[in-house]
């Protein structure tokens, strides 16, 4: 701990840290180079300020798991970053907690070449927006909106729920890897990239808006 932040590096493979009640800091940063759990009770981050450094190993990509919810005390710029030379969706930050903003509209701004994954039932009402990398949604992102820009990607493994827009921006990209059967209110592409991966089939019952060029593509199929 320094100050009021928590700094977590070199760090046991396979340990596992619960906190002893709830806890307010500045940020959190996590060195991913092994594979760690931060457990129980409830972590206000006051900048809400996330960020994650090293950590690539192709043969045991690491993990670190947020297993406690997060308050958002602002609105979060989460860095999930790998060494910056290899970028992939395979290893990252997961947060299986639930994530809420106390009623004050608070988003977060992933960037960073590896991937955070949201497994938890999250309330925060401020935009979701993946400007690098990878975000995955399995969980429930039902008030935030989801954006994707630059080389942003969004990932939907299935089983999750999104009931607001989702907007891709040129040379982003959203991937459904398993049909979600609530996968947006809205799709909104201003350029931007559909897929549907592994042969499985993507059903589509809500708007999709053209703002721009909408590109298809993947092995998979797609009803509207």
């Amino acid at each position: 701990i320094v100050g009021d932040d928590i700094v977590l590096n070199n760090v046991t493979n396979g340990s596992a840290m619960t906190l002893d009640g709830n806890k307010t800091i500045n940020s959190l940063t996590l060195y991913g180079s092994t594979n760690y759990s931060i457990n129980n009770s409830v972590l206000t981050i006051k900048t809400g300020t996330i960020e994650r450094y090293k950590g690539y190993d192709a043969n045991a990509p690491p993990h670190e798991y947020i297993n406690c919810d997060v308050v958002l005390g602002s609105n979060g710029a989460w860095n999930i970053d790998s060494n910056g030379n290899n970028p992939g969706l395979y290893f990252g930050t997961v947060v299986n907690g639930n994530i809420s903003d106390g009623g004050n509209g608070y988003g977060i701004a992933k960037n960073g070449y590896a991937n955070c994954y949201l497994y938890g039932r999250n309330t925060y009402t401020g935009p979701t927006i993946c400007e690098r990398g990878a975000l995955t949604i399995g969980g429930t992102n039902d008030t935030s909106a989801i954006c994707a820009t630059n080389t942003g990607s969004i990932l939907v493994p299935g089983l999750c729920s999104l009931a607001t827009n989702v907007i891709l921006s040129s040379g982003a990209n959203i991937v459904f890897s398993n049909p979600s059967n609530i996968p947006a209110a809205t799709l909104v592409f201003n350029g931007g990239y559909l897929s549907v991966a592994y042969d499985k089939a993507q059903t589509f019952s809500n708007q999709i808006v053209l703002a721009g060029n909408m590109n298809i593509g993947g092995s998979g199929y797609l009803t509207f």
